[in-house]
């Protein structure tokens, strides 16, 4: 042959057997791991979608009712105002409206409000969080926001026109703070909330910390983000931030999966693999066998031992070639002894033969020498 032949390397058949179960079971367990593994981060992310969108439509309703309440409580304050008559008589109007304020007490929501004539002149303010010398809307304008630049506060603004006595109109506005003190309250537990305006955050459910870039939560999140108002422009955003808490970290849920079919893979080499084995030793018995015979070229009791073990008391193809095998080798055992029977009896015969040819050949000279005497 023109090349050298490379070295085949032996290796047993229970060797090979062994390479493959580990394998086999290697494979099955890494297939059942990513399959379980993929069917979890599959559920856990078709939960954090649904609740997603169940915290949005929720909240969407949220931040509506809380508009049609301030809007309501701005109006009923107008209507309140205007039904008492105070603003009719501007020399005592200012008393009149700060003692009507005064008997409202703490029941209120709103943190200023503001009335202007119609020309844009202030006729009274009520509040300590602000002091300003117009409304910061147009006239046409029912709801707009106002940013403070000097408390970095942001405010809600409901505007209407107010009766202010001698046939005038003028404008009312109430301004409701937007910080972290509404957001605590619309949120729940394990729920953050923020508020962005103009992309900047200004107010978090769980404070000033938040605020100020602390951020402690690894869990998979689930965030929303929602207009303030129903118009897709609006510049201010609620951020819906729903930590969904896994029952397992990912260390934890590869272990704990790999650990079912790793103790599969263990009851599969003991009732499977350990039966593979046994069946490889006795095919490895039956070769010694033939091994043996081939080298004494008789029937011994190493071989007969060897038969034995392969056959192993089992009613199976591996005991029925070693009964065959045992049955060829009394049978050949048994001809070889028929053929050396048959030659010795052959060798027997020839010798007689020569013996009896022989004995008449020395008959016939003997009987030659007395005639001629």
């Amino acid at each position: 042959m023109g090349g050298a032949r490379g070295v085949i390397i032996r290796h047993s058949i229970g060797h090979q057997a062994a390479v493959r179960i580990v394998v086999s079971l290697s494979l099955l367990v890494a297939l059942i791991s990513s399959t379980a593994i993929g069917i979890y981060w599959f559920v856990l992310n078709n939960a954090i979608q649904q609740r997603s969108e169940e915290l949005s439509h929720f909240y969407a309703a949220r931040l509506a009712q809380i508009e049609r309440d301030w809007d309501i409580r701005a109006r009923d304050l107008k209507v309140r105002i205007e039904v008492t008559r105070l603003l009719e008589s501007p020399a005592t109007a200012a008393i009149h409206l700060a003692a009507f304020m005064t008997m409202q007490g703490a029941d209120r929501s709103f943190q200023y409000f503001i009335i202007q004539s119609a020309d844009g002149k202030k006729q009274f303010e009520f509040g300590k969080d602000l002091s300003l010398t117009t409304i910061p809307l147009s006239a046409g304008d029912g709801i707009g926001y106002y940013w403070n630049p000097e408390n970095r506060q942001l405010y809600r603004v409901f505007q209407n026109p107010i009766w202010i006595g001698t046939m005038e109109m003028g404008r009312f506005a109430v301004f409701f703070q937007m910080d972290n003190a509404l957001l605590y309250q619309m949120s729940t537990p394990g729920l953050t909330l923020r508020l962005l305006y103009d992309h900047e955050r200004i107010a978090s459910s769980i404070g000033q910390r938040d605020l100020e870039g602390y951020h402690d939560q690894e869990e998979k999140q689930s965030i929303q983000s929602l207009p303030w108002s129903a118009q897709a422009n609006d510049p201010v955003r609620l951020i819906i931030d729903a930590p969904l808490a896994t029952l397992f970290s990912k260390t934890e849920l590869v272990t704990s999966i790999g650990i079912i079919p790793a103790l599969d893979g263990l009851v599969l080499w003991f009732t499977v693999g350990l039966w593979l084995m046994r069946q490889t030793r006795r095919i490895r018995h039956l070769g010694e066998a033939v091994a043996l015979y081939t080298t004494d070229q008789h029937n011994s009791a190493a071989l007969t031992t060897t038969l034995a073990r392969a056959a192993s008391c089992r009613q199976d193809e591996i005991q029925e070639v070693a009964t065959s095998l045992e049955a060829m080798v009394l049978t050949i055992a048994a001809r070889e002894q028929a053929q050396a029977e048959s030659d010795r009896r052959l060798h027997l015969a020839e010798s007689i033969g020569r013996m009896k040819s022989e004995f008449l050949a020395n008959m016939s000279r003997n009987c030659s020498g007395v005639g001629k005497v």
